[in-house]
């Protein structure tokens, strides 16, 4: 009886929140078992809309399509989209209006900022309808495990998965209430809140867990230290950076469940879903082009390159052949034993983001930085933080020419209020020391 309220209150709430919404969610679920044929053709014709709108309504895409000479009838297929050259993250914090359709501007959309796993924060517009796809793939992808809407669920994150700082409003504990959902932050992980996430995890008895794998394993690994008796859900998802084995193992020993991972980012789109074959992540077809290319930004059908994005249904800030910064292994030839058609994503490679210590005892992590680029990264063209000793914390910063010098000062309240006891040291650079395949660990912790 209540496992049916329960499911008619995530209904009612998912309604308020999106009308229509399980209209979509139905035609989601629908193409799960649809054959890859079916799929390339229904997002084929996603695209060209996408395209059509793009070059008349973008004016970042207008003036570049007149400049390349291209017309819409030109990109009638995910293998056309070579035609158009790579966006990269600081493009469109150069230009950002210029991605706002002209013609748009009154419909509905939802504002959000990535602190950049790669170092470079910047906002971006999602539109109502492309939430609602996005939230209709992603339970889609948690049903491989066994997810029914409306199921309980512990999540262990930050901001990107709805856990914020301080006390959340009425309207969003009464959202977490009618889905179902308790949160725990990932940015206070001292043994007494650790202590009190198993309780909490014993008193709820959620059907699933989620969160970033970092602060998983750290839940884990508190549970097998302690020998405590925790309650072991159906499974755990995992999502928003790597799902290392070591991770993965620990996580399924704690809860004695299995893991499932996902892969996901909203600026561009694109998702993928792993099932219970565990031999990959299902690449959703819906709500972006999910392109894996090479050094010189040819198209893989197998093999190991960058991610490129190409969406195709926010038509609030379009983004095509959009540079994610992360590398991943695509297989096109699938052979999930699980018997859906989708491409596989074997492998991310990028987001792996390290728990920091402080010198109050507690793990806090990485990501509370992350978000808090996300507020004040106005100005920011890059950052790095690095933890040199339990007390000393490094910011370099690489800056444009309106960043306020004040924002340092903010930085500072901001980690501060964290950890009392730790030391920051912020400098700002010219650039950022990279290794000689060009990356840099955005977010790293030397002492551990």
């Amino acid at each position: 009886m209540m496992a049916r309220f329960r499911r008619l209150a995530s209904h009612a709430a998912h309604e308020g929140w999106y009308p229509g919404f399980h209209h979509v969610l139905r035609t989601i679920q629908a193409a799960e078992w649809r054959t890859k044929a079916e799929l390339d053709l229904r997002q084929r014709d996603i695209l060209r809309s996408m395209i059509t709108f793009a070059f008349a309504e973008v004016p970042y895409y207008r003036e570049m399509s007149s400049r390349l000479g291209l017309r819409p009838e030109d990109i009638a297929a995910p293998a056309d989209l070579a035609f158009l050259p790579i966006l990269t993250r600081g493009e469109v914090v150069a230009a950002k209006e210029s991605f706002h359709p002209q013609r748009r501007q009154c419909a509905r959309y939802h504002e959000g900022a990535t602190g950049g796993t790669a170092g470079t924060p910047m906002c971006y517009r999602l539109s109502a309808y492309d939430r609602a796809i996005m939230l209709a793939t992603m339970y889609r992808g948690w049903g491989y495990a066994g997810f029914r809407q409306g199921d309980s669920t512990v999540v262990l994150a930050g901001r990107s998965l709805g856990v914020g700082r301080g006390k959340p409003s009425w309207e969003r504990r009464l959202g977490d209430l009618a889905r179902n959902v308790t949160k725990l932050s990932a940015f206070d992980m001292s043994e007494p809140a650790l202590d009190s996430y198993i309780a909490s995890i014993n008193r709820v008895k959620p059907a699933f867990i989620r969160g970033y794998p970092g602060a998983l394993q750290v839940l884990a690994d508190r549970v097998i230290d302690r020998k405590a008796t925790v309650w072991s859900p159906r499974g755990v998802f995992s999502t928003s950076e790597n799902l290392l084995p070591q991770m993965r193992e620990s996580i399924e020993n704690a809860f004695g469940c299995r893991v499932f991972d996902g892969y996901g980012l909203n600026d561009g789109g694109v998702s993928a879903y792993e099932c219970s074959s565990h031999h990959g992540l299902h690449i959703d077809t819906e709500r972006s082009i999910l392109q894996i290319v090479d050094e010189q930004g040819v198209p893989l059908t197998t093999g190991i390159g960058r991610i490129i994005a190409t969406t195709l249904t926010n038509y609030a800030m379009p983004l095509l052949r959009y540079d994610t910064g992360d590398v991943g292994e695509i297989d096109a030839d699938p052979v999930c034993t699980c018997g859906r058609p989708r491409i596989l994503l074997k492998k991310v490679w990028g987001r792996t983001t390290d728990v920091l210590l402080t010198p109050e005892g507690a793990k806090v992590h990485g990501w509370f930085f992350l978000y808090m680029f996300w507020d004040l990264g106005k100005g920011i063209k890059e950052y790095q933080v690095v933890q040199e000793t339990v007390r000393d914390i490094s910011i370099l910063l690489v800056v444009a020419s309106d960043f306020n010098v004040a924002v340092i000062d903010e930085i500072r309240r901001v980690v501060s209020a964290q950890s009392p006891g730790w030391v920051v040291r912020i400098q700002v650079v010219a650039s950022l020391r990279r290794t000689a395949g060009a990356k840099t660990k955005f977010i790293e912790n030397k002492i551990l």
